[in-house]
């Protein structure tokens, strides 16, 4: 089965799932029946985002300068542990306008207790360049329950392009730290923190290469649905001679959950 074909499978499956989602085993329910939206906030999520990044850093590697960056998160409860996502992503460089990069993502997930497990696919579509696809799978761990305000969540997954024949490994921990509660018992304010370590395995050994990046940001929640944000970025790709870089940025943004 050719790329094309069989990511176009998966992105069906998921769209049927989502639509058994919308649906109910009991009598057809109207768009004005307030049953109809109860299940629904109960079964769906969706996450709207803008925001500004001063530059593009994807795996360690510099692909793009000052961009703006708007985002969509949905997220559908199956029952059972299991779920469904979509989402996308655009990445559009304002200092070099033929860089454009919209990605589409889906995937399928489960939760067993701590446990998270997420099989995911995402289309890197560029209106310059060539199209990519790639297929994923994540394992992460959710320790809040017994270390609770310093709870930690680490992940591993791995990636695989079926276009550009490239593997890569990710590890990593994230942290939000709840300063506001802290200091003033209010829930208002965190700083979020993120490291990840990652290796990627090139089509030719000699192009493999290792990286590192870290974050932190101050998010405020401005309401029970809009938080605003904004940090510091800094990565490293190890790669040897010229093609190692260090990068350090900022970025900001908006977000609205339904």
């Amino acid at each position: 089965m050719g790329t094309k074909n069989l990511a176009t499978a998966f992105l069906s499956f998921l769209t049927a799932g989502f639509a058994f989602c919308a649906d109910s085993a009991e009598a057809p329910k109207t768009l004005f029946d307030e049953a109809f939206f109860a299940d629904a906030k109960e079964s769906f999520s969706a996450e709207i985002g803008i925001g500004f990044e001063s530059a593009y850093i994807f795996r360690g590697a510099k692909l793009a300068s000052a961009s703006i960056v708007p985002t969509l998160d949905l997220a559908c409860a199956l029952g059972g542990g299991f779920g469904l996502r979509g989402g996308f992503f655009n990445d559009t460089s304002i200092e070099n306008s033929s860089y454009v990069e919209t990605d589409i993502t889906c995937g399928i997930t489960y939760a067993a207790g701590a446990f998270s497990f997420d099989a995911g696919y995402c289309a890197y579509l560029y209106p310059h360049d060539k199209d990519t696809h790639e297929f994923s799978f994540c394992v992460s761990y959710d320790t809040s329950e017994f270390l609770g305000d310093f709870a930690v969540s680490p992940f591993v997954e791995y990636y695989y392009d079926v276009v550009l024949y490239v593997n890569t490994l990710e590890a990593g921990l994230s942290y939000s730290a709840p300063i506001t509660k802290w200091l003033i018992e209010s829930e208002w304010g965190s700083i979020d923190l993120a490291a990840t370590y990652g290796h990627v395995f090139a089509r030719r050994s000699a192009n493999d290469y290792n990286y590192v990046m870290f974050s932190a940001d101050f998010k405020i929640a401005l309401t029970s649905f809009a938080s605003f944000s904004a940090g510091v970025r800094y990565s490293n790709k190890s790669a040897g001679g010229a093609n190692s870089e260090d990068n350090c940025w900022f970025g900001t943004g908006m977000k609205l959950a339904f």
